[in-house]
């Protein structure tokens, strides 16, 4: 047995695929696999898309700390200027 790490523990084998598959079956009919099959893959599009989303927020609230980081530098410089000349 490979030990791939503590996730490997729980990779599901062959044996508790079918299993799981089974049991969609019988729980949802042939009928319906193909309706669950396309709203799964239309829910993973979406995640991904939002993931792309949150990292586009992240990066532009990055760029906005760093700009009012550099703000309140320039200030901080100017202030002690300001204060040593006085």
């Amino acid at each position: 047995m490979l030990n791939s790490g503590l996730l490997g523990i729980f990779a599901p084998g062959p044996v508790e695929i079918c299993i799981v598959i089974g049991v969609i079956l019988i729980l949802f009919g042939p009928k319906q696999l193909p309706k669950i099959a396309r709203s799964l893959g239309s829910v993973g599009v979406e995640f991904k898309k939002g993931l792309k989303d949150v990292q586009e927020v992240k990066k532009e609230v990055t760029e906005v700390r760093d700009s009012v980081v550099g703000e309140i530098n320039s200030v901080k410089r100017e202030v002690g200027k300001t204060v040593g000349l006085g």
